[in-house]
Formats: structure tokens, C-alpha cells, sequence
């Protein structure tokens, strides 16, 4: 009767560590899942290939990243991405993202130098949905 009494004791007290561990493990794992402590940094690796491309004027680059377009919209950021050579970029610094199902946010901050003036830093925010890159602020 005593040995039946300390195994359910035993039972009830491993139950209530495995449940708590796994509630546990629920909460912490999106916290965790991108930190830098684990080797992970947030960044899609989408994403980085989008700023990449955008810092290069690699127009092949930018379309393999993002949804497929008419080829108008296509010369026309071509055109754009040539024709801005007024700044010359110097660094970018991923600042943050955040993942969320098929929907994903990233970060930067992009410093720019101009022809004539101070640099600049100019932020900018990419929306990316499986993995294509639908919206730039």
C-alpha cells in the first residue's frame, strides 16, 4: 500500500514536470528560434538577397526574389535601379524580422552616400510572402 503511494506521488510529480516543460518550451521556442545565441539571426535568407540585388543593380537577382511580373514592370525597376547612381550605397545593417506562417518581415537600414553631402541612413522594410518579396516601405 506505501509503495503504491509513493508511485502515484512519483507518477503525479513526473506528469506535472513533462507538461510543464512542454508548455514551456511552447512559449520560449518562438523567442528563441531566431536568436543569435542559437545561430540563427532573423534575417530571411530571401531577404538578403533581395537587398543584396538592390545594393548591386542586379535586376536578374530582384526578379529571381520576387513574385512574377509583366516585363514592363520589369524594365521599368531596371530603369529605375540604373538611373539612380546620384547615391552610392556604403553599408547595410539588417535591423530586425520577424516570421509569422507564410509572412515574413525584415528590417534594414541602408547608409547612403550622395554625390555631394553628408551621408545618409535610409530605413527600409520588406514584406515577403513564401518567400517573394511583395511590398518594400
Amino acid at each position: 500500500m506505501g509503495v503504491v503511494r509513493s508511485a502515484r506521488g512519483a507518477l503525479g510529480t513526473l506528469a506535472v514536470g513533462v507538461l510543464f516543460g512542454y508548455a514551456a518550451a511552447g512559449f520560449a521556442a518562438p523567442f528563441l528560434a531566431d536568436s543569435s545565441l542559437f545561430g540563427g539571426t532573423g534575417e530571411s535568407r530571401e531577404a538578403r538577397q533581395f537587398m543584396l540585388g538592390m545594393l548591386q543593380s542586379d535586376p536578374e537577382l530582384l526578379a529571381s526574389v520576387t513574385p512574377g511580373r509583366g516585363v514592363v514592370q520589369r524594365a521599368l525597376e531596371s530603369q529605375t535601379a540604373t538611373t539612380s547612381d546620384a547615391f552610392r550605397p556604403v553599408s547595410l545593417t539588417f535591423i530586425g524580422g520577424r516570421a509569422l506562417g507564410r509572412l515574413t518581415i525584415n528590417a534594414y537600414a541602408m547608409e547612403l552616400r550622395p554625390a555631394r553631402g553628408a551621408d545618409r541612413f535610409f530605413p527600409l522594410v520588406l514584406t515577403l510572402v513564401d518567400g517573394k518579396v511583395v511590398r518594400r516601405d
